[in-house]
């Protein structure tokens, strides 16, 4: 199944801005990290300015390359299948 991200962009704004309980951060980038315990403290940079996010869950869909996850020193595993993928709409 193949979703075009500019469809899922629009879904997933429709349903965050119906949460009221929910801040969003944006354009933002995660800048640095640290440990205190069972707690990780997030520095995020979101249009100049910083702010220090405190959780004990911390999820990082920032892909293989994601700079977020290399902060972290995550490794990620890679593999090439070999396969290529043309995507496209016609009219």
């Amino acid at each position: 199944q193949v979703v075009v991200a500019r469809d899922f962009g629009h879904a997933l704004e429709a349903r965050l801005s119906a949460c009221t309980h929910v801040e969003r951060l944006r354009p933002a980038r995660v800048i640095g990290t640290t440990d205190e315990g069972e707690v990780r403290t997030v520095q995020v940079d979101a249009g100049g300015t910083v702010h220090a996010l405190r959780t004990r869950l911390l999820v990082a869909a920032d892909g293989t390359q994601g700079a977020t996850r290399t902060m972290l020193g995550i490794d990620a595993a890679r593999h090439d299948y070999g396969h290529q993928l043309v995507v496209c709409q016609l009219r």
